[in-house]
């Protein structure tokens, strides 16, 4: 097996120490040895967040602290940690979610085994705090081990940012994640972009946990989902022209949320996806 430098960024932001420290002892627990470990601190510097995060942190020898100063939302704190970072590979995790200790193992065997290898990706499930409900993620559904860039327009096959393991030389020619006109689906955008350049790989083995409880969060808002869907769709309407099974699937997730946050803005893209549906029937599609 090569050896890989593998960097690893948590991204915090209001969160309590006790979650943070749950994500980090899942990093520091991993049976392939990280490089480094970046707590990028998303937080206001004089808030009790970043206040109790540097008196905490200050007793970890292995997480280097990276300060933001201020919050400027997690695609710029995610931005500033590829700035940081100096590993070859690098994996993100949010700060309330954990991996499996062979999650990276795991992923390494794929970029061994995969030449020009931009994404390896695992799969997961989804615990609800304060309940014994859980179930799998979408990814692990409708996984496909080598989706094409003509899948990753479909749908997400990759999942959150706390799930794939990343070539730092595709983060870096591909620019990162958006930080503009991107509120929502900022992962998924980035996937597709990387898709477009770099071969992408998966593992159906479920080393990802995500824990859900019932604070706000940017999926629930509808509105912000719907502009990040018709931002994809902006992006990449040359490829979306290409792939009729693909552009009635945008199509669908930018109505789908639009018309349940009630959006008047949306009704161009039902009546567009009521005439493309046909068309597609049409192609066989």
């Amino acid at each position: 097996m090569s050896q890989w430098k593998i960097s690893v960024a948590i991204t915090t932001y209001k969160r309590e120490w006790k979650s943070i420290i749950r994500s980090i002892e899942s990093v520091l627990n991993q049976t392939y040895p990280i490089y480094e470990l970046l707590l990028v601190d998303d937080n206001d510097a004089t808030s009790e967040y970043s206040r109790e995060i540097r008196q905490e942190v200050l007793k970890l020898a292995k997480v280097r602290y990276v300060p933001m100063g201020k919050n400027g939302g997690v695609c710029k704190a995610r931005n500033h940690a590829i700035e940081e970072a100096r590993g070859d590979l690098l994996a993100f995790l949010d700060d309330d979610d954990e991996w499996h200790p062979e999650k990276l193992a795991t992923q390494v065997r794929l970029f061994d085994e995969t030449p020009n290898l931009g994404i390896a990706f695992v799969t997961g499930r989804i615990l609800f705090e304060g309940s014994d409900k859980e179930e799998y993620t979408w990814q692990h559904q409708i996984f496909k081990p080598e989706p094409t860039l003509e899948d990753m327009l479909w749908t997400d096959y990759v999942g959150s940012a706390s799930v794939p393991l990343i070539s730092m030389k595709a983060l870096r020619e591909v620019g990162g994640f958006l930080t503009e006109n991107q509120p929502a689906e900022e992962d998924y955008e980035l996937w597709i972009r990387i898709a477009r350049k770099y071969a992408v790989r998966g593992t159906n083995d479920v080393y990802f946990i995500k824990h859900m409880d019932n604070s706000a969060h940017i999926s629930t808002r509808l509105d912000r989902v719907y502009e990040g869907f018709r931002n994809i769709y902006r992006i990449n309407k040359a490829d979306y022209r290409k792939y009729p099974r693909a552009h009635v699937a945008i199509l669908w997730n930018i109505c789908r949320c639009g018309v349940r946050a009630k959006l008047p803005q949306v009704t161009p893209y039902v009546i567009k996806l009521f005439f493309y549906k046909i068309y597609a029937k049409l192609r066989g599609c």
